[in-house]
């Protein structure tokens, strides 16, 4: 079987919709393809990770078939070139952070240098630990002049963390872990179900959120989130070989998924982590609903452990409009006995929301608060609106100007080489436009259609300031910001050794968020 065809079965793959013979085809192929072994553990973890999370949340059958039209429908979708980026699509349509994620999401450890509220962060923490619900560790090993500590550990039943310090002994060097080169050695020991339920993948468990800020010119510290163990105690084997170099410079932002172009350093940095996983409470929030412009949001529970809080609920997203739908909405804090609780950016699972409208969102701890109450602050929703608009390229003249909603969209360039026809369009970005990201496809001389490859976030303020995608984790201090794309790739493949000629645009809609000032109160919480 080919790559390509692999490629167009992985999503039925993983649903069980495919014959035997196809299934044992397929299993041979990843064994030998590490492209097509690469794409199938993306959409294993993207997976695995929302069936880990709460049995709320529960993937039913065909879910990824379901995502799959759901994200066609709101072309999202890649078509007939795109198959192969479907572990990053579905990626990014089910985790991470919902608004951005087509922006940032990565295939591994993403580092975050400057912006980890490190006193929140190390205030809970520290609270954890005296209460007896974390350990005190300070496990050091040094090599090649490189010193790393695994500082402090807290497990639960929502998810595992820990702690880092790393410190250049002989230079004034920032380091932090390189994705791959992270291993979990006893991982089928620590997570028995779910290595067992994808059998033939290793590494799932080292699919952690890692962010790092710096204390000083050769000392930084982080914090490596993982899914919760599925054993009540035990150790954690874990192995660095290879950090790389970072600067410390906290208007930087780094995505660290690869070595291969980064300057690293190589080593073995092993530990044996006592861990022991604690309990959590849940309560429930009785089914308690409220109305979001014609949409109902159900509150399902909230589930309280030592390292964080996960709100679950339910959107019943009302599809009756089919010019404009509500995709998304953000919920910026809680609060219980009159203190703010912000949500956690750095949990396993920052947010999750589903094409069934389970929604999952993380906050900071509120395991050691006396619980009666909640209040839950809205701060933003987003709609999709649809439109269908033709934009005919002429291939003799291709640098089009077209006015779409107010702004000036342009091509910019048209880049063809060995491979590849790539197009380039920049639209222009001011407080006023309304809309964030447009859904644009492209179309080739043979009738081939591809969406967005790549974008360029700017974030603006409700005063016209403008700030870089850097900022991202500084935007709660931005007053009424948002995020908007101000530039678009489309790439085509060369096929038969022919150069492709893109000869239309199509924008089939955009997204377009509005600021709200609204609480909801669930009173009298009781215990599950």
């Amino acid at each position: 079987m080919t790559c390509k065809k692999v490629e167009d079965r992985l999503l039925d793959y993983l649903d069980g919709n495919l014959p035997s013979e196809q299934v044992s085809e397929i299993k041979n192929h990843v064994q030998t393809c590490s492209s097509c072994a690469n794409e199938l553990k993306k959409l294993v973890r993207a997976k695995k990770t929302i069936e880990l999370e709460s049995d709320k949340c529960k993937v039913p059958n065909n879910f990824f078939s379901n995502v799959e039209a759901r994200v066609n429908d709101h072309v999202l979708a890649e078509g007939e070139q795109g198959k192969r980026n479907w572990g990053i699509n579905i990626a990014i349509a089910l985790i991470g952070f919902i608004v951005i994620s087509s922006f940032f999401i990565t295939e591994g450890i993403v580092d975050m240098s400057g912006w980890w509220d490190k006193d929140r962060e190390y205030h809970h923490l520290e609270r954890a630990i005296e209460e007896g619900y974390g350990e005190q560790l300070n496990i050091s090993v040094q090599d090649n002049g490189i010193e790393v500590t695994i500082t402090e550990i807290i497990a639960d039943e929502l998810q595992t963390v820990l702690y880092y310090e790393i410190r250049d002994v002989e230079e004034q060097n920032h380091l932090t872990p390189v994705y791959e080169k992270i291993v979990i050695n006893n991982e089928k020991e620590l997570w028995p179900e779910s290595l067992s339920y994808y059998s033939g993948l290793e590494g799932f468990s080292a699919h952690a959120m890692n962010n790092t800020y710096y204390e000083d010119e050769n000392f930084n510290r982080g914090k490596l989130t993982y899914i919760p163990l599925e054993v009540d105690s035990g150790k954690i084997e874990i192995s660095i070989s290879e950090l790389t170099f970072v600067d410390g410079d906290e208007t930087e932002w780094y995505n660290t998924p690869s070595s291969t172009d980064l300057r690293t350093v190589e080593g073995d940095w092993s530990f044996d982590v006592p861990v022991k996983k604690h309990g959590m409470r849940e309560y429930d929030l009785g089914e308690e609903s409220f109305a979001l412009f014609n949409n109902e949001i159900i509150l399902k529970s909230l589930s309280v452990a030592p390292s964080n809080t996960i709100l679950q609920l339910e959107h019943k997203i009302d599809r009756t409009n089919d010019e404009k739908e509500m995709q998304y909405f953000s919920i910026e804090a809680i609060k219980v006995n009159g203190k703010r609780f912000e949500r956690d950016k750095f949990s396993h699972m920052p947010m999750t929301m589903t094409s069934q409208g389970d929604v999952v969102i993380a906050f900071d701890t509120i395991y050691f608060e006396e619980i009666t109450d909640v209040e839950i602050i809205l701060d933003q929703v987003s709609f999709l609106v649809h439109e269908n608009i033709e934009i005919p390229i002429d291939p003799q003249d291709p640098m089009v100007e077209y006015n779409y909603n107010g702004t000036n969209i342009s091509i910019i360039d048209v880049i063809e080489d060995e491979n590849y026809t790539t197009i380039v369009l920049e639209e222009e970005t001011h407080s006023t436009r309304q809309h964030e990201i447009l859904f644009i496809e492209g179309f080739d001389q043979f009738g081939n259609r591809n969406t967005i490859s790549s974008s360029l976030p700017i974030i603006i303020d409700q005063d016209g300031n403008e700030y870089t995608s850097e900022y991202f984790f500084k935007m709660d201090e931005l007053d009424g910001a948002k995020m908007f794309v101000k530039e678009y790739m489309l790439q085509f493949e060369k096929r038969d050794g022919v150069q492709p000629v893109i000869n239309k645009l199509v924008i089939n809609g955009h997204r377009e968020t509005i600021l709200v000032d609204e609480v909801w109160k669930v009173e009298n919480l009781l215990l599950k």
